[in-house]
């Protein structure tokens, strides 16, 4: 997926409640690295309040110089769609993580969440139409 939209020519940022050194040391664990090793990263460190409040996604937004309306999130944590969608942010929630217990999915949708998938071959989906300007008729599920 991540390759997909870089090759496309997408913008991708990383925002997380983790410590910058953290998430690069994931990052190469997991061999991300390859595609998300040069991308604008935030992190709470960066910030007064870190999520769920709105301050990380809101201080990226404003250094990428981005619009809420350009943008979509995808987060896995409650405390992280609830920054987003506190930024006013379009969120689609992740539950393919092997730490996501059952339920989180209806979670992030109280917690404001737009969508909710399990894969990111779903996530993909969602944000091709997105891209193409057919996600006005989706409802949230």
């Amino acid at each position: 997926m991540l390759g997909g939209l870089l090759a496309d020519g997408v913008a991708v940022a990383i925002v997380s409640n983790s410590a910058e050194r953290r998430v690069r040391a994931s990052l190469a664990a997991t061999g991300l690295d390859r595609w998300l090793g040069s991308v604008p990263l935030f992190t709470a460190e960066q910030v007064a309040r870190p999520k769920p409040a709105p301050d990380v996604y809101q201080l990226a937004l404003r250094q990428l110089g981005r619009d809420v309306q350009q943008c979509v999130v995808i987060e896995d944590s409650l405390a992280g769609v609830s920054a987003a969608v506190a930024a006013g942010l379009r969120v689609i929630g992740f539950t393919g993580a092997g730490h996501i217990p059952p339920g989180h999915a209806q979670r992030q949708l109280e917690a404001g969440a737009w969508q909710s998938r399990a894969s990111m071959e779903e996530v993909s989906g969602l944000i091709s139409q997105l891209r193409i300007g057919q996600a006005s008729d989706l409802s949230a599920t």
